[in-house]
């Protein structure tokens, strides 16, 4: 991106020079003077030049009407209420010294409100978008709107779920999910999603606590050998640690070998545990016995060949599908994923993407739970992308809504760099939240994670991070702006000066990793970036009914109830 040339408009940008506090203070005395000699009713009347009248009335040949007083008074109290008003607007608390230089109104005005709903008009969607922060400019709201995908990188502690996570689940017209680590985006949305549509939440951890009330069954989405690879993909992603580096040859072999035995247990109708149970037994004829009596004789010589291969091959390839699998082994995490002796509730992500409930999947950090979050993750983004497919236009009519936070930690898939962009097109608007950059070039590696960081249509960064690297890239996305400079010099008795222009950066690595925490830099593509402050939930519309979800849902209400 070629850096944006922006004029400096001054280090004092906001103050206002003393000779102009003094010619309107005396202009002040004149009005008020002259309305009271005219209240008054003096006959003769004073000169209207500001300084032989202030010099006069000093002097004393000239009297202060009384009515003058009050008249002063009364344009001293509007002075005082227009500057009140002027500091409480939203777009002027905080106001960084880059703001000036930072998306003007006009840029501001084509990602607020009325551009938003541009889009969401010719859509058919009644909310404009999704609000993402409010420009410190004007004040407006910035909106991305509901062709677009988000990607955000905030530091630690820095209020990404209650300025991003939260905000956004709130503002999804249709189904919404959302990952999260904590309870926090639960018991915050929770009240008011429930009033739109049923609220699923897995919870495998016991984040949130209580016994499971549903269960998904991963094998509904592999309806076809491309769904099964899909998803062992997934669940590869999911299982391989960060720092790990994968070998060349076990992998891909082990994943192949798994999406194999999950077509197997679906042309089947097993429950995905037999999966685990072959992979610990690789001479079970069962999963090649289902794949030819189902028309799939390659499949089934494949899994045979993998069963039969020499000792040290077949070790190595039945070890790193135990890998992905072996999640399946906790009974905590695999009742959510097999039929229920009891009676639950069976969630079908096909009626789900066409509906307005909300699902929140909770994992810890590099949890136990993680595979199956990002399996269900994948599952629902591909599930909604098949259902846009053949929707009209190409697009769900009502969009869906994802707030994967923690991306990089709970939801370590490896599509999602190269299927972002793809989702915002077809109305699956998805937000991706990390606390760095470095950690997702650990997940995805470094030209993946440019690549999901591009694909975003709206990029935001909400301060906090000490990466070097990354704030560099970002001070050149940002630009430059040209700032004045004036030097003097003297020869022979005369003096001359000279002024030229020097190309600074609007923020450089320094500013960025100092920005304050009231502030975000958001970069919306096809436009300048935009200083914005924070839209926490408390400043927006549902604050009250926010309050209230966490008054009902905080654990020790909840376990009192």
């Amino acid at each position: 991106m070629t850096p944006r040339d922006r004029h400096d408009t001054g280090s004092t940008s906001g103050r206002v020079p003393w000779p102009f506090w003094l010619l309107g203070g005396l202009g002040s005395l004149d009005v008020a003077l002259h309305a009271g000699v005219a209240v008054d009713g003096w006959r003769t009347s004073p000169t209207w030049n500001p300084i032989p009248l202030a010099l006069d009335v000093g002097e004393g040949r000239v009297a202060w009407p009384f009515s003058a007083s009050l008249v002063l008074g009364a344009m001293a109290l509007v002075a005082l209420a227009v500057a009140l008003l002027a500091a409480c607007r939203p777009g002027r608390r905080g106001r960084h010294r880059a703001a000036p230089l930072l998306g003007k109104r006009r840029d501001v005005r084509s990602r607020g409100v009325r551009g938003a709903r541009r889009t969401a008009d010719r859509l058919g969607v009644e909310a404009p978008g999704l609000p993402v922060a409010r420009a410190v400019n004007g004040g407006a709201i910035v909106y991305a709107t509901w062709e677009e995908v988000q990607v955000d990188v905030w530091g630690p502690r820095r209020g990404k779920t209650t300025s991003r996570a939260i905000p956004t689940l709130l503002a999804a017209p249709g189904a919404a999910f959302a990952t999260t680590n904590k309870r926090d985006v639960h018991d915050a949305t929770r009240l008011s999603r429930e009033r739109v549509g049923r609220v699923w939440s897995l919870d495998p951890e016991r984040l949130i606590g209580g016994e499971p009330e549903f269960w998904w069954d991963p094998l509904s989405f592999v309806t076809s050998f491309e769904r099964a690879k899909q998803l062992a993909d997934a669940l590869a992603g999911a299982t391989r640690k960060p720092e790990a580096r994968g070998d060349a040859f076990f992998d891909p072999s082990g994943a192949a070998l798994v999406a194999n035995l999950l077509r197997a247990a679906a042309l089947g109708r097993r429950p995905i545990t037999d999966v685990l149970l072959w992979v610990a037994d690789p001479d079970d004829p069962a999963p090649v016995t289902l794949l030819r009596a189902h028309g799939q004789p390659l499949a089934a010589e494949d899994v045979d060949a993998e069963a039969h291969a020499p000792h040290d091959q077949r070790a190595g390839v039945y070890a790193t599908a135990k890998r992905l699998l072996g999640w399946l082994a906790d009974p905590a995490i695999s009742e959510w994923v097999t039929p229920p002796s009891e009676e639950r509730v069976r969630l079908d992500l096909r009626d789900f993407v066409r509906s307005s409930d909300t699902l929140y999947l909770h994992s810890t950090e590099h949890g136990a739970a993680a595979p199956l979050v990002t399996a269900i993750t994948a599952a629902l983004c591909e599930t909604a992308e098949a259902a846009a497919k053949a929707s009209s236009h190409g697009r769900l009519a009502t969009p869906l809504v994802g707030v994967i936070d923690e991306a990089a930690n709970v939801v370590r898939w490896p599509a999602l760099p190269s299927l972002f962009s793809h989702y915002g097109s077809r109305g699956i608007c998805l937000i991706a939240i990390l606390q760095g950059w470095s950690q997702g070039c650990i997940v995805w590696g470094e030209q993946q994670m440019a690549k999901l960081w591009s694909a975003a249509n709206v990029n935001v960064y909400g301060g906090g991070v000490e990466e070097e690297r990354f704030l560099s890239q970002l001070e050149k996305l940002i630009g430059d702006y040209q700032r004045p400079s004036v030097s003097s010099s003297s020869h022979g008795g005369r003096r001359s000066t000279t002024s030229q222009t020097t190309r600074q950066p609007i923020l450089d690595v320094a500013d960025l990793r100092a920005l304050p925490a009231e502030h975000l830099v958001v970069l919306p593509s096809g436009s300048p970036p935009i200083l914005c402050r924070a839209l926490s939930w408390w400043d927006g519309p549902h604050a009250k009914e926010v309050a209230k979800s966490i008054d009902k849902y905080a654990p020790e209400n909840a376990s009192a109830g």
